[in-house]
């Protein structure tokens, strides 16, 4: 996870392991776009927390195999 997605999880109170199975049921919003690097492509997803209306957004990063959190927007409200 980068530092925007770490400091928004301090100041929203989020475990890593509510991400985890947020990105499990998450659907892609709009298209993937190509990243700065080559073969980086980035993507938002939103999803719902049991629980809970929408749970938010999580923009991420694929590239070398691997993902990254870059931002996290939480909506908390039950």
């Amino acid at each position: 996870m980068l530092k925007g997605a770490k400091d928004a999880m301090r100041r929203d109170d989020i475990c890593d392991l509510l991400i985890i199975r947020a990105l499990k049921c998450c659907e892609m919003i709009g298209d993937a776009c190509q990243g700065s690097c080559k073969g980086e492509w980035k993507c938002t997803v939103t999803f719902k927390a049991k629980g809970f209306g929408p749970g938010g957004s999580v923009s991420l990063t694929f590239g070398e195999g691997r993902v990254f959190v870059e931002d996290i927007h939480w909506d908390s409200q039950p």
